[in-house]
């Protein structure tokens, strides 16, 4: 069965969107991209980065800027997490706009 026009439209809005809505043990991958920002909005959720010894566990209103080039995981440890992801590089050439910098899986 296909998505219907309302579904179509919830799509295209949240991929225009830095934040993204997980449920529970669900995976955000960011790309690789030093001084992007991870927001926990609402929930819980833990933060992985490649080639870093330390994780970060980000409950709601707390955050993390990455500081190295390098790839994270988001994964969220309770359902229906919200998390936003902004680019320090994407808002620069956006003049302030925040963009999203990731893909989910």
């Amino acid at each position: 069965m296909g998505m219907s026009p309302a579904d179509w439209f919830r799509a295209a809005r949240d991929a225009d969107s830095p934040q993204r809505r997980l449920g529970r043990a669900e995976i955000l991958r960011v790309p690789p991209a030093r001084g992007t920002r991870i927001r926990c909005i609402r929930g819980c959720v833990w933060l992985t980065m490649d080639s870093c010894p330390e994780d970060v566990v980000l409950e709601a209103g707390e955050s993390h800027s990455i500081t190295a080039r390098v790839p994270a995981l988001v994964y969220a440890l309770e359902s229906d997490s919200v998390v936003e992801v902004i680019s320090c590089v994407s808002r620069a050439s956006t003049r302030g706009s925040p963009v999203p910098a990731f893909s989910a899986t």
